[in-house]
C-alpha cells in the first residue's frame, strides 16, 4: 500500500505558503524592534525607486528585490487566509499544469509586475 502526502499541494506552492505563514508568526511573535527593519525592506516603497541611484549598493539591492519579496508579508491574518486560500486553489492548479520552473518564472513576472504597477499608480 503506498503512503499519501499529508498535504497534496505541489512543492513550491507549498513552501511558499509555509515561508507567509513563518514571515506572519514572526510579525506577531518577535519585538517590533527585530521585524520592522525588515519589514521596511521587503515592502515596495514607490518613493524609494525615485532615490535608487543615489543610494548604497546594499540599500539599492533591497529596494529592487522588494519587488519580490513583498508578496511574502501579510500582517493582517484575514489577509494572509485569503491570500493563501487562493494561493493554494490556483497556485497549485498552475503548478501541476506548468511544471515548476514555468511556474516559479510566472510567479516572478506576476510579482515584479504587480508592483510594478503599484509604483506607477502612485
Amino acid at each position: 500500500m503506498s503512503r499519501q502526502p499529508i498535504f497534496n499541494v505541489p512543492p513550491i506552492t507549498l513552501w511558499l505558503s509555509g515561508a507567509m505563514i513563518a514571515i506572519f508568526a514572526a510579525l506577531h511573535l518577535l519585538p517590533e524592534a527585530v521585524w520592522a527593519p525588515v519589514i521596511d525592506r521587503m515592502a515596495v516603497v514607490p518613493a524609494y525607486f525615485g532615490y535608487l541611484g543615489q543610494l548604497a549598493p546594499l540599500d539599492a539591492l533591497s529596494v529592487v528585490a522588494s519587488l519580490v519579496f513583498y508578496a511574502l508579508v501579510h500582517y493582517e491574518p484575514i489577509h494572509l487566509i485569503a491570500n493563501l486560500g487562493f494561493f493554494l486553489a490556483f497556485g497549485s492548479v498552475c503548478e501541476r499544469q506548468f511544471g515548476p520552473r514555468r511556474y516559479t518564472v510566472l510567479l516572478l513576472v506576476t510579482t515584479v509586475a504587480a508592483a510594478l504597477a503599484q509604483i506607477a499608480a502612485s
